[in-house]
């Protein structure tokens, strides 16, 4: 299996702050228990304004299902509270995958070198 993962900035609309922050609670709750979710991570700046979004999946078919699940329970409220910066993928996502991350970006950064315990 292939990791693939997402690093996404985000700005937060001024008026939705605590609304995003909020909606980031439950999306972590849900992706919790997605099968082969392996981080879900948010970083927020001290106002809450600005949001580095950090995700890890052990294959394409979970990010495929994440996304999936995301659109449906979160992507209409999501799209309303920011403004996307910045959306990086990186590891190697199968043909599918990539298409659907198409929409968002063509930056793709596939492993070369490193290691992770």
């Amino acid at each position: 299996m292939n990791e693939v993962g997402w690093i996404v900035d985000l700005d937060i609309l001024p008026d939705q702050v605590d609304a995003f922050y909020a909606l980031t609670l439950e999306m972590i709750n849900a992706a919790h228990s997605e099968p082969g979710c392996l981080s879900y991570e948010r970083f927020f700046t001290g106002d809450r304004r600005k949001c580095r979004i950090l995700e890890r999946y052990e294959s394409s078919e979970a990010a495929l299902h994440h996304l999936g699940s995301f659109r449906e329970a979160f992507g209409p409220r999501y799209e309303q509270m920011v403004n996307r910066r910045s959306f990086w993928i990186f590891g190697q996502p199968s043909r599918a995958l990539a298409e659907e991350l198409n929409r968002f970006t063509s930056e793709l950064h596939p492993h070369v070198v490193g290691f992770h315990d």
